[in-house]
C-alpha cells in the first residue's frame, strides 16, 4: 500500500498539490495543505506523481508500495 505523507511544516500553500490531485488534498484556514487521505488507493497515480514533483517545497511524498 502506498501512503502520502505531507510535511505542513515545509508547505508555503502554494496549492500546486490541491491543482494536480484535488481528490488528496485540500488548503486549510492557514492556507497550508493538509491531506484529505493519507491511503494513495483510489487517487489517480499520475495525478499524485505530478502533485509531488510539482511541489516547490518538496513537502509530499509517496511511501512504501502498491
Amino acid at each position: 500500500m502506498k501512503k502520502i505523507e505531507l510535511d505542513r511544516d515545509t508547505c508555503i500553500a502554494s496549492a500546486t498539490c490541491i491543482g494536480f490531485a484535488p481528490t488528496a488534498f485540500k488548503l486549510t484556514g492557514d492556507g497550508r495543505a493538509e491531506l484529505l487521505v493519507e491511503d494513495a488507493a483510489g487517487i489517480d497515480a499520475g495525478a499524485l506523481d505530478n502533485a509531488v514533483a510539482n511541489c516547490p517545497t518538496g513537502s509530499i511524498r509517496l511511501i512504501g508500495t502498491e
